[in-house]
């Protein structure tokens, strides 16, 4: 039988006897910790979350773009990429 998901945080370390810390077992991103820490609903978390991946993303894409176009990967005609 498998636990709970939440249950590390009731169980105890068999070797020191202390409390599982589900923060410290836990493998979540740091950014969304600290908006919870902050008292941010899981839904406002995930309002801010959402745009800042999507900026991200777009970020990386245009780093590679300007890479390809560096490289000499870009359109041929040297023209603006529409």
């Amino acid at each position: 039988m498998t636990a709970p998901k939440f249950a590390a945080t009731i169980a105890s370390n068999s070797a020191s006897n202390q409390p599982w810390s589900a923060r410290t077992t836990s493998t979540k991103p740091a950014r969304p910790t600290s908006l919870f820490d902050q008292g941010h609903s899981l839904a406002a978390t995930t309002r801010i979350l959402e745009p800042e991946d999507t900026l991200a993303a777009a970020r990386a894409e245009i780093a590679d773009l300007r890479g390809r176009l560096e490289a000499g990967d870009g359109p041929a005609s040297g023209g603006p990429v529409v």
